[in-house]
């Protein structure tokens, strides 16, 4: 991976890492803590599947090798099968359930706001500060 993409996985991780125990703490003092790892699981699957992407995806451009071409296709419907699988305990509660999309698309949400700052130069967010 590039340079840009590796500063940009570490801040990402670090934001994580501190959304994390903000929520599972704050779910632990509501009385909620079993949401607060169900959420917590939804954001480390989307973080995984998302690192898993982009490795394969660098992998299959640079491949020169054609087997390797239809590794990405499979391993896309084989990450979508794994989403959905660990979300199938959960599909007969519905505050569970909730508590793992919303994990899973908190991600997203932080990817696009450590990437916005990382754009902006932000000193304290800056991937030069590294």
């Amino acid at each position: 991976m590039n340079r840009e993409i590796k500063s940009l996985l570490r801040i990402l991780i670090k934001n994580i890492m501190l959304t994390l125990a903000i929520i599972i703490f704050a779910m632990f003092l509501i009385g909620h803590a079993i949401l607060g790892v169900i959420f917590s699981l939804g954001l480390l699957v989307a973080t995984t599947n998302f690192v898993l992407s982009g490795i394969i995806i660098e992998k299959t451009i640079k491949s020169k090798k054609k087997f390797v071409k239809y590794i990405f296709p499979f391993s896309y419907i084989l990450r979508i099968i794994t989403v959905v699988i660990i979300a199938y305990p959960f599909i007969y509660n519905i505050e569970e359930l909730l508590a793992y999309i919303l994990g899973f698309i908190s991600f997203f949400i932080m990817l696009i706001i450590t990437w916005l700052k990382m754009q902006r130069g932000v000193s304290k967010w800056s991937h030069t500060n590294l």
